[in-house]
């Protein structure tokens, strides 16, 4: 009998080590078979190129036309996508002309086709969350030859495999929210699990790995490029220079990018919401919510719905400071009058906490409010966009109606506690504690610890799907 098959899209060179550990739990416990594609990197493929069925993507890259693959349009990709979106959120096509990048997104949705069929025991494939078009090519063709697409994704201190097409939700957290709000209600033990992570939530004042405070992280990358540098010369990730590159972009952002923006004080005596940025290459904007990716435009909307004694709190992403967010639209935020853009090593939990609602694009931020019992307004697919207690605007028009609303209704969580905590437990239960950035020799202990928690949950997604399709089809 055929193994079950899997497909790791690999990304870059420090997602292939961990990759390959997780891959081989999955091989090796739950006796499936394992491929294995990787960018068109040396780095990456030098990492797995003594491994089994390890194959690289081809680079169409510069030479587009030198492959005679099929021809596809808009309407062989799912119904929510374009051509114009595939393009848009990979930072290389997007500088590219428009009729050579539409010709590499055939090369590569051609190669995903040829791929699957040359592995038919394929039934899912892994990826983390990227914009790139090798990615984005093989979830068109997964969706449309029904092959299950999952993406690791960081939900605070916890890991969640997503398995609804590209967004940031599992079908397990929706199954379990939606049961324990109709019919069950929590067990005492199981409402105490969730105030007892709600109350180490607060009490750790930080969820993100990284830290909400910029000197933090200048000094935890620091720190981490001087274990990278003390690898010997094997090492086939650890080159100084790319180190060093990143450190220094890192080090211009937070002591000289910060400067040109000149960020505002907070006024102890004003009323604000707080609408944290997200990175201009995030997922989250880029793939989930392609509409809102000019913040400053949504900024300015969100001004106009706003009272008039109400203004907006802004802060940069804590991952790169002065950089993150591009320059021209960091001013054009600034002069909006109802703007003030704080500092971003004011930690985020004292602005959600003194603010009258957190609106987001699908930060997880929104999360963090959420915790907080603080209202949330979000406009993309963010995976606690499917909790009940969230606000959605489903178009721009319904912003100041819908603020007026949230802004009058004090007793928002007071009146739907069990909503609350419901949801709170669904997410428990779907996700699990784990690192998922650990990028260590294959080797390491850690590792390997963090790589079973995959694997596991993979197989657990992957079955619960089955479950799920079987029950329908019955």
């Amino acid at each position: 009998m055929e193994k079950i098959g899997f497909c790791w899209n690999v990304g870059s060179w420090q997602e292939a080590i961990l990759d390959y550990v997780v891959g081989s739990k999955l091989t090796e416990k739950y006796d499936l078979e394992g491929y294995y594609v990787v960018v068109p990197s040396k780095k990456s493929f030098n990492v797995l190129k003594d491994k089994k069925n390890v194959e690289v993507a081809p680079n169409f890259m510069d030479k587009p036309d030198n492959f005679s693959y099929k021809r596809y349009n808009d309407y062989d990709l799912p119904e929510n996508l374009t051509f114009e979106l595939l393009r848009f959120s990979d930072l290389v096509l997007r500088e590219m002309p428009r009729k050579k990048a539409f010709r590499i997104i055939e090369n590569y949705l051609s190669f995903w086709d040829d791929f699957f069929d040359k592995h038919e025991n394929i039934k899912f494939i892994v990826t983390y969350p990227t914009g790139g078009i090798i990615g984005r090519a093989a979830y068109c063709i997964a969706k449309k030859r029904n092959i299950y697409y999952f993406t690791i994704d960081v939900v605070g201190d916890r890991a969640l495999i997503s398995d609804i097409n590209e967004n940031n939700a599992n079908k397990k957290l929706i199954d379990i929210y939606e049961l324990y709000k109709k019919n069950s209600e929590l067990s005492d033990g199981e409402r105490q699990n969730v105030l007892s992570y709600v109350n180490s939530f607060k009490n750790k004042g930080a969820m993100l790995c990284i830290p909400d405070n910029p000197t933090k992280n200048i000094n935890r990358r620091f720190k981490t490029l001087l274990s990278l540098l003390s690898f010997d010369d094997k090492c086939p990730w650890a080159k100084r220079h790319v180190i060093f590159k990143d450190y220094a972009k890192r080090v211009y952002g937070y002591f000289i990018g910060k400067y040109k923006i000149k960020y505002d004080k907070i006024r102890k005596e004003e009323k604000f919401v707080f609408f944290p940025l997200h990175l201009a290459f995030d997922m989250q904007v880029l793939v989930r919510s392609p509409f809102y990716f000019n913040h400053a435009e949504l900024v300015n909307s969100i001004a106009l719905a706003l009272p008039k004694d109400i203004k907006i709190y802004v802060k940069e992403h804590p991952g790169w400071i002065g950089g993150g967010t591009p320059l021209e639209q960091m001013k054009k935020i600034k002069k909006i009058e109802k703007v003030r853009v704080i500092d971003p090593s004011i930690n985020s939990h004292d602005l959600i906490k003194n603010s009258e609602a957190v609106i987001t694009i699908a930060s997880t931020t929104g999360w963090e409010a959420f915790l907080y019992e603080k209202t949330v307004i979000t406009f993309g697919n963010a995976f606690y966009s499917y909790s009940d207690l969230v606000y959605i605007p489903e178009r721009i028009e319904q912003i100041p109606k819908l603020i007026k609303a949230v802004l009058e209704n004090k007793k928002h969580y007071t009146d739907n506690k069990k909503l609350w905590e419901s949801f709170i437990y669904a997410v428990l239960e779907a996700s699990f504690f784990a690192n998922t950035v650990v990028y260590l020799k294959v080797n390491d202990k850690l590792n390997k610890i963090e790589a079973e928690k995959i694997a596991k949950a993979l197989y657990d997604t992957y079955q619960y799907n089955l479950k799920d399709e079987n029950h329908i089809q019955k």
